[in-house]
């Protein structure tokens, strides 16, 4: 716990424009690669697929976007 502490207070996590927050974020940016990026995007489809699944939306998605006029209510 201790060291925790110390780790904490060395890096000051609360202030972002520290050296040392600053060259941690510095640090993870030069290291993120295409792989990253291909795995978050992943990520991003599949919390949104399974958003879709969970809510269901269908009928409001049918209504909204195809949606054909009814001749009658002319």
């Amino acid at each position: 716990m201790d060291r925790l502490v110390k780790f904490v207070k060395r890096m000051d996590a609360t202030a972002l424009n520290t050296p040392g927050a600053v060259s941690v974020f510095q640090w993870r940016m030069e290291r993120l690669g295409f792989a990253d990026v291909r795995a978050a995007g992943t990520w991003g489809l599949a919390l949104v697929a399974g958003g879709l699944w969970l809510v269901q939306p269908s009928e409001w998605i049918r209504n909204t976007f195809f949606k054909v006029p009814d001749e009658e209510s002319n």
